[in-house]
């Protein structure tokens, strides 16, 4: 399987952005994410529209990968039903379907505000123990095997709900909705694999009780995904020592 994953962010403000972008390539790079190489990873902080769109193109039309993980974190809104994203310090946009349908199967998350203007976003991430014992190539063969049992899909997870900001906890963890999403991911007892779907579910709750707690702040994670069997849901982790279990 050819893959490629995008990590965007815009630090501008936002301490916890750059805390986010190397919590996921960590965390991709690691058995159980997966175990990506460093060169399938593009790391773009503060991109120009140019560059950014260069590489979108670039990615479609010669790489083609069969799977993109793409992540979105930094300032964002929601302007004419559609959720935007403020990749810069000089406030150049670009609409989150842009971004959308660069491979043909897909997740997108985005850890920004959607508030009815432009607000900010942000995201989090607790750094993953590698901790595989069968080695980056036999994970490597898990996840690409796995993934391309999935069904062809454009899956998008969001931080917040349509109306609503998101919390930066800053240096010390990040985006709150990331952190407690890479958080799910380690503290699951991941049988085989665990999907994006299942992921985003105990994020989304976790997410909404620390936010109304500790900040007395309304945030309600939300997402879009086709409906279709649990088994051929994208992943977002893998148990690399079930081996015997993937047949």
């Amino acid at each position: 399987m050819k893959r490629k994953a995008i990590l965007i962010g815009n630090t501008n403000g936002l301490q916890g952005v750059q805390v986010d972008l190397n919590n996921y390539k960590k965390f991709l790079m690691s058995e159980i994410g997966g175990a990506w190489l460093s060169n399938e990873i593009l790391t773009l902080k503060n991109p120009s529209l140019t560059i950014l769109n260069m590489h979108i193109l670039n990615i479609k039309m010669n790489e083609r990968p069969d799977f993109v993980f793409l992540v979105y974190t930094g300032h964002g809104g929601y302007i004419r039903k559609s959720t935007v994203f403020e990749i810069n310090e000089k406030h150049e946009t670009i609409e989150e379907s842009k971004l959308w349908n660069i491979a043909k199967r897909q997740i997108s998350i985005s850890d920004c505000c959607r508030g009815i203007d432009t607000d900010e976003l942000r995201k989090s991430v607790q750094m993953l123990s590698d901790g595989g014992k069968v080695g980056q190539s036999q994970a490597r063969l898990i996840y690409d095997k796995r993934m391309m049992e999935t069904e062809e899909q454009q899956a998008r997870f969001y931080s917040c709900s349509i109306g609503e900001t998101s919390i930066d906890t800053g240096l010390s963890g990040g985006g709150l909705y990331t952190k407690n999403l890479l958080k799910a991911i380690k503290e699951t007892k991941i049988d085989k694999c665990l999907t994006i779907n299942d992921a985003h579910e105990i994020a989304s709750r976790t997410t909404k009780k620390e936010a109304l707690e500790t900040e007395q702040h309304k945030q309600n994670p939300d997402s879009r995904v086709i409906s279709c069997f649990h088994d051929k849901q994208l992943i977002i982790a893998i148990n690399p020592n079930a081996t015997r279990l993937f047949g």
